[in-house]
C-alpha cells in the first residue's frame, strides 16, 4: 500500500487546471466593470458597496473600509450597509473605527428594529459598553423573540 502511494505523482504543472490565471482574469474583469460602474454612478451606494467587495477579496482593507463608509454615507437609511460597515469595523485596533462601527450598529439596528441577527449584536454591543438603553433593546427583544420562547425551551 505504501508503494502505491508513493508512485503517485503530481501530474506537470501544466497539465493542471490553470485556477490562478482564471481568478485573475476574473478579478481584472471585475475590477474594470467596477471602475467604469463609479464612474458612470459616482453618488450610487450600490457601485461603492460593490468596490468594497472587491477590495475584500482583494484583501485591502483600507479601500475596503473607504467605499463601505461612502457606501454608508450615501444610504444613511439602508441597514444592510450599515450593519456591513459594522461587521467590517467591529474588531478594529483602532477606537475611532470601533467608535465608527457601533454607531453604525446602532443606525441598523434603528433602521431594522426586527431584524433578529441585528438585534443580538446591539444587545452585546450595548452590554459591553454598559449602555443605559439596554433596557429599551431588551424590552424590543423580549417582545420579538417571545414567540420562539417555546421553541427554544423544548431543545
Amino acid at each position: 500500500l505504501a508503494l502505491f502511494f508513493l508512485r503517485i505523482r503530481r501530474p506537470p504543472r501544466s497539465t493542471l487546471f490553470p485556477y490562478p490565471t482564471l481568478f485573475r482574469s476574473a478579478i481584472d474583469s471585475a475590477s474594470v466593470a467596477i471602475g467604469e460602474l463609479l464612474n458612470r454612478e459616482p453618488d450610487s451606494p450600490l457601485s461603492h458597496l460593490l468596490a468594497a467587495e472587491l477590495a475584500n477579496r482583494l484583501r485591502d482593507e483600507s479601500q475596503f473600509e473607504m467605499e463601505l463608509s461612502t457606501a454608508a454615507e450615501l444610504a444613511p437609511t439602508d441597514a444592510t450597509i450599515q450593519f456591513k460597515l459594522y461587521l467590517a469595523l467591529q474588531y478594529s485596533r483602532d477606537d475611532a473605527r470601533r467608535q465608527r462601527a457601533h454607531t453604525a450598529l446602532g443606525a441598523a439596528s434603528t433602521l431594522a428594529p426586527e431584524n433578529v441577527w441585528v438585534l443580538i449584536h446591539w444587545l452585546s454591543a450595548q452590554a459591553a459598553a454598559k449602555d443605559p438603553r439596554i433596557t429599551e433593546t431588551l424590552k424590543r427583544a423580549r417582545r420579538i423573540l417571545s414567540p420562539f420562547a417555546a421553541a427554544l425551551q423544548v431543545r
